[in-house]
């Protein structure tokens, strides 16, 4: 499931269990990462939104860097 080569989920909805998120969620190969959900079909939701009009990842982890100009 993707719109174009910078935009596609990596996976399907994962359950994440860890100390800090709970719940479902969803990432894009741009860096992008869903909330966390409680239904994994509002983490499915929330990637089709993202790949309909894509937000700019947030910065960390996953977040890729830009070069400086």
């Amino acid at each position: 499931m993707g719109t174009s080569e910078d935009h596609a989920l990596t996976a399907p909805p994962t359950l994440i269990l860890t100390p800090d998120r709970k719940g479902w969620a969803v990432e894009c190969t741009c860096g992008w990462e869903s909330e966390t959900f409680d239904d994994r079909l509002a983490a499915d939701v929330a990637g089709a939104e993202h790949l309909a009009s894509p937000t700019p990842a947030r910065a960390g982890l996953f977040g890729r860097r830009r070069a400086k100009t």
